[in-house]
């Protein structure tokens, strides 16, 4: 996952690593691809930028595990003293509204793919 990443800080390369752990036990073989965006996908972060992550899924099956995801959110905070922001959507949701979102847009032009299925 993080050996293509140009960010130097172990403890951002590692909160990667172990939040992909995380989200591969939750949703298994449901992800279809797990993108950083945002400051730390440009390489303009500051030391109290979040860390942001779209999860996109194969099927539209998300809402169920939010209450585990968000406490995997707090857990890596506590542990590494930074916020994953983790968004996740349905592929083909994100697929279909690409054009219309902004922020979607955004993450497809800038995003660095950590994992495909």
């Amino acid at each position: 996952m993080t050996k293509n990443l140009k960010i130097k800080n172990k403890n951002i390369v590692d909160l990667l690593a172990e939040l992909e752990t995380h989200l591969k036990r939750i949703y298994k073989n449901k992800i279809s691809k797990i993108i950083l965006f945002g400051s730390y996908a440009k390489g303009n972060y500051e030391p109290d930028s979040d860390i942001d992550v779209m999860v996109l899924l194969k099927k539209n099956d998300f809402e169920r595990y939010s209450d585990e995801l968000a406490m995997i959110a707090v857990d890596l905070t506590a542990k590494y003293s930074i916020l994953p922001s983790i968004m996740v959507e349905c592929e083909k949701e994100f697929i279909k509204n690409i054009d219309i979102q902004s922020l979607y847009k955004n993450i497809e032009n800038e995003g660095i793919e950590l994992y495909a299925a």
